[in-house]
């Protein structure tokens, strides 16, 4: 009996995907007949340039969101057509807020470049002091 009920929850993991960035847009994305796609890449601001994945790009103030691939890119098939904000997060990276004007056209392409945290667009700026462990050992 306990075998039955093992396959069966690992069958169930197994049929239930994960929710991707496109499928948690719908919530909160505007109608389709007034929106816009928006897309884009996100990638560090500084040094290699290098994209990254799993970013969570959003438009401020909603609950309309997706992430960014394997490759940095990301996009929004619903935003808005009047002009907002795009929040884009990612841990170990400032979060930043990139305005994006209205648009009637159909199609916006825009990169997000993030600071790591202790860069210059971060609050904690200040070289972290040395311990001095000596009387410690």
């Amino acid at each position: 009996m306990s075998h039955r009920r093992l396959s069966s929850a690992v069958a169930l993991v197994v049929i239930l995907p994960w929710p991707s960035g496109l499928a948690a847009q719908s919530g909160g994305c505007p109608p389709s007949n007034t929106a816009r796609s928006v897309a884009g890449i996100v990638r560090e601001a500084r040094g290699a340039h290098r994209t990254i994945a799993n970013a969570k790009v959003s438009v401020t103030g909603t609950k309309c969101w997706t992430q960014s691939d394997n490759r940095g890119a990301w996009r929004l098939n619903r935003a808005p057509t009047d002009s907002f904000t795009l929040t884009v997060a990612f841990i170990g990276y400032v979060t930043k807020q990139v305005p994006v004007p209205a648009s009637p056209a159909d199609e916006a392409n825009i990169v997000l470049a993030l600071d790591e945290y202790g860069g210059p667009d971060s609050a904690s700026t200040e070289p972290v002091p040395q311990a001095d462990l000596r009387d410690v050992l």
